[in-house]
């Protein structure tokens, strides 16, 4: 349609391979012979892609003049997403599926030459079904997908994968866009929940970081509220408020546990916990709060003598309390290897 969609043009033949019913493995549950995905070349008018839910992969560089085949190496292989690349003209990504064969295997191939030739950039993805690929509109190797367990992302163009384990739990993601004004990655999940995911930690995921491991990759500065400690609660609520956080992004070479810790100007712990961080890019926090509250007795009922008694806080004995506002350290520690990173908590 050139005409947003009032009037139609068929383009194609049909570009499935029209499997008869007796031949869907899934009995009928599953439809077959199913256009699932089309995808239209940013760079080159004309230029479209499309994959089938039998595993059939066509091109056409025309508009539809004319078509031709591309086969992946699994060309049996249900297509979950075909995606032109909005890089380089020629390039093209293809994830496939066989959850519905029962076989979990990550099958991922990226083509340089339109799906004349496609090499597998699986890399050391775990077995999990892939669902959608996207490429990154600042960085051509940088890649992401939404798999059955997830989110993974690469800088290497495929050659090796971590988890964007920034908080997301284990669960089909069947959809992933960029916001490209505001650099965050948006995921939508089986669970129908989405969630959104800023980039720009990741952009610090270098290669410099990737073959040095552990690393601090952002930790903002917190400010002190003079309302810490002060929360307003219902009547007989006895719980203990939540703690105000430390927020850091992390880098890990492995899954394990790490020690997060913050250290005073003189080297003195202020203040550290044990945290459990997934191979690649993790969300990581530390609480701020040092004492929990007590419970509250009677305030006194003698009479200030002094300014300074009459404002001060009769509770105060009772009170939360907090790091210090000041100049700190964060240090993270695994395997044995410490990395730092400077951090202030200001008024």
């Amino acid at each position: 349609s050139f005409d947003q969609g009032r009037t139609w043009k068929a383009i194609s033949p049909d570009l499935t391979r029209d499997l008869p019913q007796a031949q869907n493995p899934g009995g009928g549950d599953v439809p077959f012979s199913t256009l699932k995905d089309v995808s239209a070349s940013p760079l080159a008018f004309g230029l479209l892609y499309c994959g089938a839910d039998d595993g059939r992969v066509t091109m056409t560089p025309d508009g539809g003049a004319t078509w031709r085949d591309i086969p992946t190496p699994t060309p049996d292989k249900w297509v979950s997403r075909i995606v032109a690349s909005r890089h380089e003209a020629d390039v093209v990504y293809c994830a496939q599926s066989g959850y519905r064969d029962d076989d979990w295997r990550a099958y991922l191939y990226r083509s340089t030459d339109r799906g004349r030739t496609w090499t597998s950039i699986s890399g050391d993805l775990p077995a999990e079904t892939i669902n959608v690929i996207r490429e990154d509109p600042v960085d051509a190797k940088t890649l992401y997908v939404g798999t059955d367990m997830g989110v993974w992302a690469s800088r290497d163009a495929g050659a090796t994968w971590f988890a964007l384990a920034g908080g997301i739990p284990n669960l089909p993601v069947h959809d992933l866009a960029i916001q490209a004004r505001e650099d965050e990655l948006v995921v939508a999940t089986h669970a129908r929940s989405a969630w959104a995911l800023s980039l720009k930690p990741l952009r610090q995921v270098t290669p410099a970081v990737l073959a040095g491991g552990l690393a601090i990759l952002d930790a903002p500065n917190v400010r002190r509220s003079p309302r810490w400690g002060l929360e307003n609660r219902p009547r007989y609520d006895a719980t203990v408020p939540d703690s105000p956080k430390l927020k850091a992004t992390v880098f890990a070479p492995a899954k394990g546990k790490a020690i997060l810790r913050l250290k005073d100007k003189a080297g003195k712990v202020v203040k550290e916990s044990v945290v459990d961080l997934e191979k690649g890019w993790n969300a990581a926090e530390l609480e701020l709060r040092l004492t929990a509250p007590k419970p509250i007795g009677v305030a006194p009922t003698e009479r200030a003598k002094t300014v300074e008694e009459a404002l001060a806080d009769p509770f105060a004995a009772s009170r939360a309390t907090f790091v210090p506002v000041g100049e700190y350290v964060l240090e993270i520690e695994q395997g044995g290897k410490v990395v730092a990173k400077s951090w202030s908590l200001v008024e």
